[in-house]
């Protein structure tokens, strides 16, 4: 490093990053203000065993401009924000998050903006639907690939069979 250069103490650090993060946080209010907002979190549990949320608002503006913001909890994150206005929440399928939208229905259901009583509050990510059933189908043919990809490690671990392999694809007239 520099010699020169002054390295600040972590409490400047700390007083920077505050002021930061309460500058934004006013930002982010004035942008969220009279926006529907569609939520969507995922959970994930660290190898410390420690518990993870994000929770990101996505948002169309006046200007039809996709708009996405994240957060760290639920709750006290929109209410802390001051945003009542939740549209739809997106999670993936885990249990777990049947819980978190069961919650948030409850506790949201007596906020001014609530629609429909937030019977359409809980949308399934469809990717995540997909990818199962993609990793199910992939199951059933696991077998064979396993097998395939045993073959090709044979032949090409010799140079001798890389040779008998290729003269045998050249009689039979297979390019690829």
């Amino acid at each position: 490093m520099q010699p020169r250069f002054d390295v600040p103490s972590h409490l400047t650090f700390w007083r920077d990053y505050l002021k930061i993060y309460v500058y934004e946080k006013e930002i982010l209010k004035k942008a969220l203000n009279d926006q529907r907002l569609c939520l969507t979190t995922n959970t994930l549990t660290s190898i410390q065993n420690i518990n993870y949320m994000c929770l990101t608002a996505y948002w169309i503006d006046e200007g039809w401009n996709l708009n996405k913001r994240i957060g760290q909890t639920i709750e006290s994150c929109l209410l802390e924000r001051g945003i009542d206005n939740i549209l739809t929440v997106t999670v993936d399928n885990a249990s777990s998050n049947n819980l978190i939208i069961k919650y948030l229905t409850r506790v949201t259901s007596n906020w001014a903006t609530n629609i429909l009583s937030n019977d359409f509050m809980h949308v399934r990510c469809c990717a995540h639907i997909v990818n199962l059933v993609v990793c199910a189908g992939l199951e059933d043919i696991d077998d064979s690939v396993v097998k395939i990809r045993n073959t090709v490690r044979f032949v090409r671990s010799s140079h001798s069979r890389q040779l008998v392999f290729n003269q045998c694809a050249e009689r039979l007239k297979i390019r690829s």
